[in-house]
């Protein structure tokens, strides 16, 4: 199988989703043409050391969705805010959802939320730069 045979076939492939919520994002996402990869392997660096991590949905421009969806627990919890925290000191854009997010309309939210992130990138992008010499 030659380059482009595998990257069509991985194109084709189905996610094998973690979960519910999970498929019912990439499913919004795929329906409203949104390209995104699950688990795309993500280089960041955490407490001093390189390490490889998969967020939930990569989108176009660094922007990350992570799904967090188990609900109570101390230690999740914790691990939870170390994430974001590390996806921040990495400039890595993330929309965390949660449990309670997953209500009516949460998928046009859901919408909402990539759209300001990107236009928002946009603007810093349309910024003018200091030109050093």
């Amino acid at each position: 199988m030659d380059h482009e045979d595998y990257f069509q076939d991985y194109c084709n492939r189905q996610p094998q989703y973690k979960s519910r919520v999970e498929r019912q994002i990439g499913n919004l996402l795929a329906d409203r043409q949104i390209p995104f990869i699950y688990e795309k392997p993500t280089a960041v660096m955490d407490d001093g050391k390189l390490k490889i991590w998969y967020p939930d949905f990569s989108l176009q421009a660094g922007l990350l969705v992570e799904y967090f969806g188990i609900n109570g627990e101390q230690d999740y919890i914790q691990r939870t805010r170390h994430k974001l925290r590390v996806y921040q000191a990495n400039q890595l854009d993330t929309i965390p959802l949660y449990p309670s997010d997953i209500i009516p309309n949460w998928q046009g939210r859901l919408i909402d939320r990539i759209s300001s992130a990107l236009e928002s990138r946009l603007r810093a992008l349309r910024q003018p730069q200091p030109c050093w010499h």
